[in-house]
């Protein structure tokens, strides 16, 4: 009876050390602990509640057109002003849309087009009080498009331009009184002045030549007096005199200025940075019109 009484006991004595041996183990090998704590993390992240997205708003539905026609507006002295197409929309909104005539008030057509739904559309025509057309020109969704000419009340040719997508675009000239005889050639491209610019006396003979990139001065601009006598030349780069300014007197001599970046170079520097001016000197030196 003692004897099994003492194997009973070794046995929990053993079993308790194999317990404890066990947990010891564990307890040196962290990566064991990582291991049985990687799929309660995952099961923590699989319970954590899902994202809430509130409904978004319904967008307003477009407004739709509940009454259209023609309308005339007055001057105070009875006279018609304007005929016009009107939509008045669902939500009490009242938009241009088709015909629109507008006059003087002695009785000449101002301005004739088309509306859609609001917006300037197609080929719209202006006149002079006198009744001489000024101009026909181009809109597309609004925005003017197209080659215009535009004229005097004497119906000279006053300019020519074009328009890109509402951007000045392509040639650009205008004319002095006669309508024949060019001022400025210059030519757009998306919105700015690109390559060459000329302008002109009244004579016809060349005033100035410059070079634009990106609506900036670059290249070298030259100028003439009516006679065809050079009086000034000078390069730029980006908009900013950079090199030799040269003018010519009336006598034939001659002046010269070095600049960097819009900045004189005095004398005897030999081309190092330019020494510190006042503002008058730093400033662009002015041609006599340097088309900017």
């Amino acid at each position: 009876m003692t004897s099994l009484r003492a194997l009973r006991v070794s046995f929990r004595l053993l079993a308790v050390v194999a317990v404890s041996g066990w947990c010891a183990s564990a307890s040196l090998h962290p990566a064991f602990a990582q291991e049985a704590a990687a799929p309660a993390a995952a099961d923590a992240a699989k319970a954590e509640p899902a994202a809430v997205y509130l409904d978004e708003p319904t967008p307003s539905p477009e407004p739709t057109v509940a009454k259209e026609g023609p309308v005339k507006e007055p001057y105070d002295d009875g006279k018609v002003r304007v005929e016009r197409n009107v939509r008045l929309l669902s939500d009490n909104q009242v938009v241009n849309h088709g015909k629109y005539t507008e006059y003087y008030r002695g009785g000449q057509k101002f301005a004739e087009g088309n509306f859609d739904s609001g917006v300037h559309d197609g080929p719209w025509s202006y006149w002079h009080d006198n009744g001489q057309l000024a101009k026909t020109v181009i809109f597309k969704k609004g925005a003017p498009d197209g080659a215009w000419e535009i004229f005097r009340a004497d119906g000279t040719l006053q300019a020519k331009k074009g328009y890109k997508a509402g951007k000045r675009d392509g040639a650009w000239v205008t004319y002095y009184d006669d309508g024949k005889t060019p001022k400025i050639e210059q030519t757009f491209v998306d919105g700015k002045l690109s390559g060459p610019r000329k302008t002109f006396y009244a004579s016809g003979k060349t005033h100035q030549e410059a070079g634009f990139t990106d609506g900036l001065l670059d290249g070298q601009m030259t100028e003439w007096d009516e006679a065809g006598r050079k009086l000034a030349e000078a390069t730029f780069e980006k908009g900013m005199l950079n090199g030799t300014l040269v003018r010519w007197g009336a006598d034939g001599s001659s002046s010269e200025q070095n600049y960097r970046e819009n900045k004189l170079i005095p004398p005897g520097t030999n081309g190092e940075e330019p020494a510190a001016v006042t503002p008058r000197a730093q400033e662009q030196p002015r041609l006599i019109n340097s088309g900017q």
